[in-house]
């Protein structure tokens, strides 16, 4: 099993235990702050140009047990730099790394089969950063999850993405996911 598919079912694990736990994962923020507070951090938004963010869109601060992210976007832009965040602190990495300066929460799972995105070599940093946004989606909308809401209960990608108030993208590429890549059993639980 790859580094990016271990994440995405860490992730999954979280919210599952997080929604054990009382917490509704209809209120992606609030979701996604509680389990941050669960680890002792706070959460707070500041300005884009904030210093305090060097240059990037979302920082830890671990010595103050802090995750800022910019005030700015959709709520749901504000809730996945806190899960990305959130799956930093997780896996392991590095606290004092560079900030984030882009995610992208359509990010497709798979390799792109042709064009420039097949030649582009990326370095480990940035690797890692589309391993945390796949946390990231996957922590805030499992594949198991959408899967269910689509194929049990009737719902469309359009009326997860409303309910959720996320981007139709995000939600259609976790059902994309969800329903064509083969399902990996968990390794951790």
């Amino acid at each position: 099993m790859d580094g990016v598919e271990l994440a995405r079912q860490i992730a999954a694990d979280l919210h599952r235990q997080a929604r054990e736990n009382g917490q509704d994962s209809w209120q992606p923020y609030d979701f996604a702050v509680a389990e941050a507070q669960r680890r002792g951090f706070d959460v707070e938004p500041t300005a884009t140009d904030s210093a305090l963010l060097h240059g990037g869109r979302a920082t830890l601060i671990v010595a103050d047990g802090l995750i800022l992210h910019e005030n700015t976007g959709t709520p749901f832009d504000q809730t996945f730099l806190v899960a990305h965040e959130i799956g930093h602190l997780e896996l392991g990495d590095e606290l004092e790394e560079e900030p984030i300066r882009e995610i992208d929460p359509a990010r497709a799972a798979e390799a792109s089969p042709v064009g420039i995105d097949r030649v582009v070599d990326y370095d480990r940093r940035q690797r890692r950063e589309v391993q945390m946004d796949l946390f990231a989606r996957e922590f805030l909308l499992p594949r198991h999850v959408v899967r269910a809401l689509h194929l049990e209960e009737g719902f469309s990608a359009s009326e997860i993405a409303e309910k959720l108030g996320a981007p139709f993208d995000v939600v259609a590429q976790q059902l994309f996911d969800a329903l064509l890549l083969p399902t990996i059993k968990p390794t951790r639980v």
